[in-house]
């Protein structure tokens, strides 16, 4: 009986520690998770703060080569109209396409950015998914220890049991 009182006792010791353990655990991979996403919420909102400006720079460029085009339309125009003249041939000005060129470089930069807000995401969530797993092997271990010491307690409580079933009847003869 003392022994199985001893096997009970440290069962309880045991599960005890590996359930203190894994709730030391469950809320230190709660806080990791949490920090985690702080972070990717902050890289996220860094990345629409800078694509934010990135358009606005490629805005006002459309707007200055739109302005910029339009004198070169009318400053065209007269060249056509002075080309009229006999022995006069001056060549048209090209039109500008700065902004298209800083707009297609916004764009590059804005699905690299995307990219990286997208893999944060992804490590975040794999880190996540790592911890879920670490947590759900601990919880197994522990159940898996816990059933083990009980089927020990169980073994010793039945042979006890049956030693004291031998000694009882020999003591009748």
């Amino acid at each position: 009986g003392v022994e199985v009182a001893w096997l009970m006792a440290v069962d309880l010791v045991s599960s005890g520690m590996d359930n203190l353990r894994i709730s030391i655990y469950t809320g230190m991979f709660f806080l990791q998770n949490k920090f985690t996403d702080f972070g990717v919420a902050a890289f996220t909102m860094g990345v629409n703060v800078v694509n934010f400006f990135g358009d606005m720079k490629v805005g006002a460029l459309e707007q200055i080569q739109e302005m910029a085009n339009g004198a070169i339309g009318i400053i065209n125009w007269m060249i056509d109209k002075v080309n009229l003249l006999p022995g006069v041939s001056i060549d048209a000005i090209d039109k500008l396409t700065f902004a298209s060129t800083a707009a297609a470089a916004n764009e590059a930069a804005k699905a690299a950015r995307a990219d990286a807000v997208a893999a944060s995401e992804a490590s975040a969530a794999n880190e996540a998914a790592r911890r879920a797993a670490q947590l759900s092997s601990m919880k197994s271990g522990a159940a898996l220890a816990h059933r083990y010491r009980q089927n020990e307690i169980y073994e010793k409580r039945a042979a006890s049991q049956a030693s004291s079933a031998d000694t009882g009847l020999s003591g009748m003869y």
